[in-house]
């Protein structure tokens, strides 16, 4: 069974020794969510869709909590991944929530994007209720670059 670990470990000495620079990072992000919300939005059932509300609405309710907030977020994307069927896929976007997941803390740390993100996943849920890829991969691909934007923002008033 593939195993995202490996794949994460191999990700992160791979940024590191390289220098690689947020944009690199959201860009194969955005790539490997988009194509995966696009199969997810294609075979997503009422029992997967329950459970990604259920993701969202516990991260409604542990926004206070940086650690279980981010947690729930990463736990969202990946449920995604996992809904596509590609099992490859998933390992690969298991690895970048892997990689960022401190990305998501560093931001929420700083009170930037908290409830846009909580709405944002709102909105995906919505759209793949109606089975719409192209909708859906627009909002991810929305969803994503306001992350990246909102952890520019937090480290430009970090820099203050």
């Amino acid at each position: 069974e593939p195993d995202s670990d490996l794949v994460t470990e191999t990700l992160n000495r791979i940024v590191h020794l390289k220098n690689i620079d947020i944009d690199d990072i959201f860009s194969l992000r955005i790539t490997l969510e988009t194509m995966a919300i696009e199969l997810a939005a294609a075979r997503a059932d009422d029992e997967e869709l329950n459970e990604l509300q259920a993701i969202n609405d516990h991260m409604r309710k542990s926004k206070e909590d940086v650690g279980e907030r981010a947690k729930a977020d990463v736990l969202f994307h990946r449920k995604i991944a996992q809904i596509s069927g590609n099992m490859l896929l998933e390992v690969f976007v298991e690895a970048m929530a892997s990689l960022v997941t401190p990305v998501v803390k560093y931001t929420l740390d700083r009170h930037v994007g908290n409830e846009e993100g909580i709405e944002f996943h709102d909105r995906i849920i919505k759209v793949l209720r109606t089975h719409n890829a192209g909708e859906a991969a627009k909002q991810i691909q929305r969803h994503l670059e306001l992350s990246k934007q909102n952890y520019i923002l937090a480290q430009k008033d970090m820099s203050k």
